[in-house]
Order: structure tokens, then sequence, then C-alpha cells
């Protein structure tokens, strides 16, 4: 049986919409050519790989998958986020290091 990609918001990224499909929403679990194909699934990679590499939980993922953010604004959305917080964390650790510094 094909498993599908199905989104945060609940619908299958080929566009089928038969009830008894077998979908989930983890990515290496999609079986369905088209689903793979779909910029769903793909913008839904990305997301994953944004969490996986960074540790963090991807801001603007929530209104992506709601329908109220697109795409393109909720990634920069996670990233100008990441950039903060790392920005952050350098400066902290910058000002314990200079003391330590001879």
């Amino acid at each position: 049986m094909v498993t599908h990609y199905t989104g945060e918001s609940g619908k299958i990224a080929c566009g089928r919409n038969n009830h008894y499909l077998v979908s989930t929403s983890e990515v290496s679990g999609v079986r369905c050519k088209k689903c793979l194909g779909s910029h769903v699934y793909q913008q839904g990679v990305w997301f994953g790989e944004f969490q996986r590499h960074t540790g963090t939980e991807p801001m603007g993922l929530e209104e992506w998958a709601a329908g109220t953010m697109p795409f393109a604004k909720a990634a920069q959305h996670s990233l100008t986020c990441y950039r903060i917080e790392v920005q952050e964390m350098v400066d902290r650790l910058e000002r314990q290091l200079n003391p330590l510094i001879l």
C-alpha cells in the first residue's frame, strides 16, 4: 500500500482526497511518487532539515502549516530567528571568554 504525505494542514500533497488513504507527516515514510514530487512535501522536508541541522524548532512552521504564512516568509522567519539566537549565544560566549584572556 502506498503511503501519502499529509502536511500539518491535513491535506494530502498529491491532491487525492480518498478517506481510506494511508498518509503520514513523517517525510521518510512517504512512498507516493506524486507526493514526493510536490512542493508541499519538499517544503516539509526543508523544515525537517532545518530542525535536524539547527536543533531548534523552525519559527513560522505552524503558520505555514495553518496556511496563514507562505512558505518563503515562514522559512525566512525561521532563518532570521535562528541567526538572532546564534548571535546572542556568540556574544554571551565572547563576554565569558574576555575575562579569561590574559
